[in-house]
């Protein structure tokens, strides 16, 4: 009686959610953009986290989000409205909203990328700081306005991107 029992509930547990399989696991945004999603079980439901640049200023950022999947469809409810995504089996595509295509990929390759994002994100980070220690140190030193200037050019060529630095402006 167990061992039936058993088989039984295993045939039920295997059946539920088997269309939602496809979806778990990472995902790579197609093309030349950086972009990548994982799908996870989360209890009875799924969580999304989301590796994307910040619309923003380019920095890397994580969210994780909720996503119901069902028949090969997913919905998720964002601050601007629903995104809906559909599993293409023909090509093995994630299509969110119709337009970004995703290519599934093995957890290696996309936290080697997810990685090496965070590590630029980092170093960027770290250039602007030595480089805001010496806008500062410059700034007391240079009292001369045509000195000041040069040295403003040669700063804005070595600026990491997204870099904000302050006191950083030519003199008039």
């Amino acid at each position: 009686m167990k061992k039936w029992f058993c088989l039984m509930l295993l045939i039920g547990l295997s059946a539920c959610g088997s269309a939602d399989k496809v979806f778990l696991g990472y995902w790579k945004a197609q093309g030349n953009q950086f972009g990548y999603l994982h799908i996870t079980q989360n209890g009875s439901g799924h969580l999304m986290t989301i590796y994307d640049n910040s619309l923003w200023d380019g920095t890397l950022q994580t969210k994780e989000l909720p996503v119901t999947l069902k028949d090969y469809s997913l919905t998720m409810d964002v601050p601007m409205g629903k995104v809906t995504g559909i599993y293409k089996e023909t090509d093995q595509t994630l299509i969110l909203n119709g337009k970004r295509a995703y290519q599934q990929v093995s957890e290696e390759e996309a936290m080697k990328a997810i990685t090496a994002r965070q590590e630029e994100v980092a170093k960027a980070e770290a250039d602007c700081k030595v480089l805001q220690q010496e806008v500062d140190a410059k700034k007391k030193e240079l009292t001369d306005t045509k000195a000041w200037n040069e040295y403003v050019k040669t700063v804005n060529a070595r600026t990491p991107k997204r870099c904000q630095l302050k006191n950083v402006g030519a003199i008039w």
